[in-house]
């Protein structure tokens, strides 16, 4: 596997960290109870943070918020932390695809980041 990325991005972003992680031989399709048990705890950590405050207003989706308008997509479009915390507000949960997902979402609500996989 290899990653790449220009370094136009990095001149354009000058504090950008990308962080890629490989993982093989998981077994992914099997719920792991202890990892429910966190993600409940993530959801539940961001109805709290975002009970008295907008999502838009909190520092770290602003600043998201920000960068995302500077790649040029139409403004309806919201980074992928902003929605889940959005979806996660709103009481709408977060859908179970598969264990690594579940640990990648785990990882947004917590740091407030926008993960992929």
């Amino acid at each position: 596997m290899k990653l790449s990325v220009e370094q136009a991005i990095f001149d354009r972003y000058p504090g950008l960290n990308i962080v890629a992680l490989v993982v093989r031989d998981v077994e992914n399709t099997t719920p792991v109870p202890d990892i429910t048990e966190l993600q409940a705890q993530e959801l539940r950590f961001a109805q709290a943070l975002f009970a008295e405050t907008p999502v838009s207003a909190h520092p770290i989706i602003k600043a998201w918020r920000a960068a995302y308008q500077t790649f040029g997509t139409a403004s309806r479009y919201h980074s992928s932390i902003e929605a889940l915390v959005t979806r996660v507000v709103k009481g709408k949960g977060v859908s179970r695809i598969n264990t690594l997902v579940d640990l990648y979402n785990i990882a947004s609500l917590k740091y407030l980041v926008p993960v992929g996989g």
